[in-house]
């Protein structure tokens, strides 16, 4: 829960420094019980890395919506660790009853 809290504190506060807003998002969107995504085109370049007292403080035009950068990945990652230990959980399993179907007929 407060993990929670300080992350919407800290996502509202970009969105103040971006003069971007929750109702029409222009840089970063809610995806509801997922999170944030980042909206705008991310574009790498050859310039010089800008120097933190070179930065400017002049409103930046706003960046072009792509609402189709989001990638479906075929397993989330919690999918997976779902799946290992499920599988882990039946390897013990058959392996218990393996040593106890072995420990019976020894007996």
């Amino acid at each position: 829960m407060d993990f929670d809290h300080g992350l919407n504190k800290v996502i509202n506060k970009i969105r103040e420094a971006l003069g971007d807003s929750a109702e029409s998002p222009r840089f970063v969107e809610t995806v509801a019980r997922r999170g944030y995504r980042f909206l705008a085109e991310v574009r790498f370049t050859d310039a010089a890395p800008v120097r933190r007292g070179e930065l400017t403080t002049q409103p930046q035009p706003a960046a072009e919506i792509r609402p189709d950068l989001e990638r479906k990945l075929p397993f989330l990652p919690s999918t997976v660790w779902k799946i290992l230990v499920f599988v882990l959980v039946l390897l013990v399993a058959s392996l218990a009853i393996w040593r106890l179907h072995f420990w019976y007929r020894v007996s």
